[in-house]
């Protein structure tokens, strides 16, 4: 599902999750795509975005504490490396702990 939502978002459907990779790890849980229009900062090849990533911190407290969540089931993936040291960082900082944040970068 996540490539499926990239590939038609960005790709035109182009992008495809081999079959064997798909059946190996199924995504049964909700998948939320939230789209932040502020901007971004240059790290050398990689991008942040300060915004997103207090959001992001946001809305992960609000999955936890409201939600009944337990940070160590949610992931949040980063289209830049910058992007996702910047989450790592606002996380920790908030003390949230155990969230998968990984990059496609």
């Amino acid at each position: 599902r996540i490539c499926a939502a990239i590939s038609d978002a960005f790709y035109g459907g182009a992008l495809r999750t081999p079959a064997a990779v798909a059946a190996a790890r199924p995504l049964d849980a909700p998948l939320h795509f939230v789209d932040f229009r502020h901007a971004e900062t240059r790290d050398g090849a990689s991008l942040s975005n300060a915004f997103e990533a207090t959001a992001v911190v946001a809305v992960v407290k609000a999955l936890r504490d409201h939600g009944g969540h337990d940070p160590r089931c949610v992931a949040v993936l980063c289209f830049y490396n910058a992007q996702r040291a910047l989450v790592e960082a606002k996380l920790r900082d908030a003390a949230v702990c155990g969230v998968l944040v990984a990059s496609v970068d």
